[in-house]
């Protein structure tokens, strides 16, 4: 005897080798009603107004969803909008469906500290090619 691991409901079987438990065929229809009976929400990506729809489970709530990472495939030139000082972007991947999604926040001491570094390397980079390219056309 094997019992259905939801309901308890009991079946003779011969051989099921070592499962003791099994999903009885009116449990697992009611698993599928449930999934679709819940209510799905329409995600839009910013920058080419593709529509998607999802269920309520499946989505994490963000700031703005793209079709591609961080920006739009249809759409190239759609950016994520310019962040105020002090603040950061957060990218993350697969949010809603195939969406990407993107939070803006305020960055952290941490994080602000990270961001400085960055742009003094960017700027040092540049002042070096530019120093590069003056000498190439002084010789």
């Amino acid at each position: 005897m094997i019992a259905c691991i939801k309901c308890g409901k009991r079946k003779k079987v011969q051989r099921l080798g070592r499962r003791t438990h099994w999903i009885c065929s009116t449990c697992s229809k009611g698993n599928s009603k449930k999934k679709s009976r819940e209510e799905l929400i329409t995600v839009s990506c910013d920058g080419c107004l593709r529509e998607q729809k999802i269920r309520k489970s499946k989505l994490e709530l963000c700031d703005g969803y793209t079709c591609a990472f961080g920006r739009c495939n249809k759409n190239p030139g759609f950016k994520i909008p310019e962040l105020p000082e002090g603040y950061v972007c957060q990218l993350i991947l697969n949010v809603a469906g195939g969406f990407c999604g993107y939070k803006i926040k305020i960055a952290s001491p941490e994080e602000a500290q990270s961001v400085a570094r960055a742009i003094a390397i960017r700027d040092a980079g540049i002042a070096v090619l530019r120093q590069n390219r003056d000498q190439k056309f002084i010789n």
